[in-house]
């Protein structure tokens, strides 16, 4: 079988068969498979010890984030598979199974963040900056059992923006597939999702009560503003199932719709539609067909097969755009007239630019490498991420750009490559080499002023047979931690920092006398001729959001203005940089106390 036909990554599952609504309580055929996949978060950082369920059997995702359920009984029309974990957004992705026997899922998870704390006595609104948020009642929340709770509430709130580009990652079902209140089937249209967890300070999940309700307000985008209606019905996400039920309405209110809800989950701001089917293909500009490339349809997003072929499930009744998810290839974007409910809009061929074709060879430290490999790919302004149950296989990336790949299996194998490719139409070779070790998330930074205009970087470290190219020490006899990031091949990148105050979390003030903070980076800008440093600091501040034991993880971000220079290696001459904007983050192994 080519490889582009296995490789599947469900961000959004293409051309979504729904069992009938009506049967939907009902046994009907089912597939024997393996469910195999892995979780992630916003920042494609892998998440271990989350708990996977899927039709009767559950698992852990391992220290990579992967997991695998083998023998699952799943419905031939749709399967659904849940990851859940107390510090996040539950995650559910729908899915229609494959020939495969196989059946890859990728599920994104949302942090879950507390947005305000309240009293159970008087309620009161936890609101965000952009006004999405919910207003409890007083004396109406109750313990799951519906006991009655008394106390404080930790509210999260979480608003996705269906014009954002992440949304289709974002939101949970993974098709907007949806059951009416006469039990018909709909395919939604979305202006706007709220997600709402309330939890007492032990972190238990707490509800309404029977008989109070809640009111919640969810932003009408700018560019949608236009064709959103006054009222608009209420979904709410059943997670079992995957899919969005209807109950109740909101009201528009200006530029927010306003409704009353009497439980949470995720909350959906729909127009309920028939389903049609948009079919096409894209080629790049020497007609090879563009396999596994990721493209948007209207709210959802797709990936092309191995001929560069795609369909997707479109909510019928409604215009939408194709276009380029990604800077890999650019192309016009294309207008599509609204699709009648039961047809299919055949496209013509959409011919793009060319993208540069990445070679990928894995091999392993001793032995063959076991598939299936689990391939993410990053660059400035686009990344890609695959299951591939080949040791050699082709990608489609962006020219003339550095792309830092990372690639891991199941038995904690982990390898990386950082390469720089060339113009378009090229082909690049990429090698790597698994072996067991660590894995640790590549630091990403973006530069502005200057030469710089949200100039990113990628640092790909790797942690083998215990040596780290990230590594943070706490000195004892000083009382403070460094840590550096360096590039494990590839171009000379780093970053370092020191005199961070004692071995834990918290914000940290940038300075030259105390927290200091150095990048330095050269053969990215094309010239290998050029070092590039910044490390005199203006202003700014360090932040570590987790600091683990020795062993484990030390997490951060950062924000500064800084001062540095350009050295040029052949006439050997410096020319200063002033007033460059700083932003990143970064992950580094804890090595043992000095």
């Amino acid at each position: 079988m080519n490889l582009f036909t296995r490789l599947l990554l469900i961000f959004f599952s293409t051309g979504l068969l729904l069992f009938s609504a009506c049967d939907r309580d009902k046994p009907g055929p089912t597939d024997r498979k393996t469910l195999s996949g892995v979780v992630v978060d916003p920042d494609d950082r892998p998440l271990s010890g989350i708990r996977i369920t899927a039709h009767g059997k559950s698992t852990l995702t391992d220290d990579l984030g992967l997991f695998s359920l083998e023998d699952v009984e799943v419905p031939a029309g749709r399967g659904v598979v849940t990851a859940a974990d107390p510090d996040y957004y539950a995650g559910v992705q729908g899915f229609v199974p494959s020939d495969d026997e196989v059946q890859y899922v990728r599920i994104v998870l949302m942090p879950l963040e507390v947005t305000a704390v309240l009293d159970a006595a008087t309620g009161g609104e936890a609101v965000l900056g952009n006004g999405a948020g919910v207003e409890l009642p007083a004396g109406g929340i109750v313990r799951e059992n519906g006991s009655a709770y008394s106390g404080t509430v930790e509210v999260a709130v979480q608003h996705l923006d269906p014009t954002d580009a992440d949304f289709a990652a974002m939101v949970a079902g993974g098709d907007l597939q949806a059951i009416r209140t006469d039990e018909s089937e709909a395919s939604l249209y979305s202006y706007g999702i709220l997600r709402v967890e309330m939890r007492d300070p032990a972190g238990t999940e707490l509800q309404l009560a029977s008989g109070t309700s809640a009111t919640i307000r969810v932003p009408v985008p700018t560019t949608m503003s236009g064709t959103a209606p006054a009222t608009i019905p209420l979904w709410y996400l059943d997670e079992e199932t995957g899919l969005w039920m209807e109950e109740g309405e909101a009201t528009r209110q200006g530029n927010e719709y306003v409704g009353t809800v009497t439980h949470f989950t995720d909350w959906n701001c729909d127009v309920p539609e028939g389903t049609g089917t948009v079919k096409g293909r894209l080629l790049d500009c020497n007609n090879n067909p563009l396999s596994n490339l990721e493209i948007n349809v209207g709210q959802g997003t797709t990936i092309t097969d191995a001929e560069g072929y795609f369909t997707r499930r479109v909510p019928a009744g409604v215009n939408f755009t194709i276009a380029s998810a990604s800077n890999v290839v650019t192309f016009s974007p294309v207008n599509v007239n609204a699709v009648s409910e039961g047809a299919t809009e055949n496209l013509s061929t959409i011919v793009t630019s060319c993208p540069v074709y990445l070679d990928v060879t894995i091999t392993g430290c001793s032995g063959n490498p076991q598939p299936p490999y689990y391939i993410s790919a990053s660059w400035s302004g686009g990344t890609t991420t695959f299951f591939s149950q080949e040791t050699s296989f082709r990608m489609p990336v962006a020219p003339n750009t550095t792309v830092s790949i990372q690639a891991w299996d199941f038995s904690s194998n982990v390898g990386t490559a950082t390469v720089q490719t060339g113009g378009p139409g090229s082909v690049t070779t990429a090698d790597i080499s698994l072996c067991a070790g660590a894995l640790i998330t590549p630091a990403r930074i973006t530069l502005n002023g200057g030469p710089f205009t949200n100039q990113e970087f990628i640092i790909v470290p790797f942690q083998i047979f215990n040596v780290s190219t990230a590594l943070s020490t706490y000195r004892v006899s000083d009382n403070e931690t460094d840590l550096y990031v360096l590039n494990s091949q590839g171009n000379s990148t780093g970053l370092e920092a020191n005199g961070i105050p004692g071995k834990t979390t918290g914000t940290f003030p940038l300075d030259d006398q105390g927290t200091s903070l150095t990048f330095f980076f050269s053969g990215i800008t094309g010239n290998d001729s050029l070092f590039y440093t910044l490390g005199d600091i203006v202003s700014g501040s360090l932040t570590l959001d987790q600091y683990g034991a020795v062993g484990g993880l030390v997490r951060g971000s950062f924000s500064a203005v800084m001062n540095g220079d350009i050295f040029n290696y052949t006439n050997q001459t410096s020319t200063p940089l002033t007033n460059i904007s700083i932003s990143g983050t970064f992950e580094a192994v804890r090595g043992p106390d000095e």
